[in-house]
This record gives C-alpha cells, sequence and structure tokens, in this order.
C-alpha cells in the first residue's frame, strides 16, 4: 500500500496552471531576544571560565530625531587590568522593535578572546547617543580565516596603516 502511494506522489504532479502568474510574498518571522541593558551610570560585569571565544552583540535605542548612522564607544574592561575601547556605527534598522514598537538600530558585533581561567570583565558605556545600549553575549568563535591565492605573483602590494 505504502509503495503505491509513492508511486502515485511521484507520476502525480501539476502539468500546467493556466493562467500562471506569479505573486511574491515576503515572510516575516517574529522571534524575541534578551538583551542586557547598558547605561552610562551603571556598567554590566560578569565573570567567564576561559579559554572561550564570547560574541558580543549591541544595539543602540533608536529615538525618531536621530538621523542617519550613529557612533557609540564601549570600554571592555578585563581582570581590572586591561582595557580596550570598542567603536562601533550602525543605523536604523528597518525590522526590529522592542516590544513597545520604538525602533532599534541595527545588531553590531565584537569578539572577547577569554585566556584561560576564570576573567572578570566590565563593560562601561562611554559614549552613545542616548545613554543606552543594549548587550547580548553568546559563546561563538570567530570563523577562521581562507587563504585566497594571488591572481597575479608579478604585482607590488602595498600595504598602508592608518
Amino acid at each position: 500500500m505504502i509503495k503505491l502511494l509513492l508511486i502515485l506522489c511521484v507520476f502525480s504532479q501539476i502539468k500546467e496552471i493556466n493562467p500562471d502568474k506569479k505573486w511574491e510574498i515576503e515572510i516575516v518571522t517574529k522571534k524575541t531576544e534578551e538583551y542586557t541593558l547598558l547605561t552610562k551610570n551603571q556598567p554590566v560585569s560578569f565573570v567567564v571560565e576561559g579559554p572561550t571565544y564570547l560574541k558580543t552583540y549591541t544595539r543602540i535605542p533608536w529615538h525618531g530625531d536621530i538621523k542617519g548612522r550613529q557612533i557609540y564607544k564601549i570600554i571592555l574592561q578585563e581582570n581590572d587590568i586591561d582595557e580596550r575601547i570598542i567603536t562601533l556605527e550602525s543605523e536604523k534598522s528597518s525590522v526590529t522593535k522592542d516590544k513597545k514598537g520604538r525602533p532599534l538600530s541595527k545588531w553590531r558585533s565584537f569578539y572577547i578572546e577569554v585566556p584561560e581561567g576564570l576573567n572578570k570583565y566590565k563593560v562601561i558605556n562611554w559614549s552613545s547617543p542616548n545613554d543606552t545600549i543594549l548587550l547580548k553575549f553568546k559563546y561563538e568563535s570567530p570563523k577562521k580565516w581562507t587563504d585566497i591565492p594571488a591572481s597575479d605573483y608579478k604585482t607590488i602590494i602595498e600595504s598602508i596603516e592608518e
């Protein structure tokens, strides 16, 4: 019986549709994610056991009067010794909004390479257009670099440092 159904499914296909007019649709999936709130007055602290990589996703709330691309800066402190300034630039997302319908920026990310042992981190909002940055952390390694073969071995390669 099952073989008969399989044979019927294989040979029973739509041969012709008249009129054959197409209409494209776009399916938008709703998904909810939680972000940690980082404000100028309240840094975010956490402890991570390494060695590992931590990918940090960021967004900023987008108020109506903000135009174009916006730059925001984060200070990352590691074990109360090392500091790193991370500068990110983003623009308004056309699809992402918070629960109240307010627009957010497109996400931007950076990696934290966590050394072996327990490591203490502090994330500080150094500069942002509206005093708030949203953070989300994931355990994720950067992708491996792939070698690109030279197209011509006779050309001179010039390196410029800014």
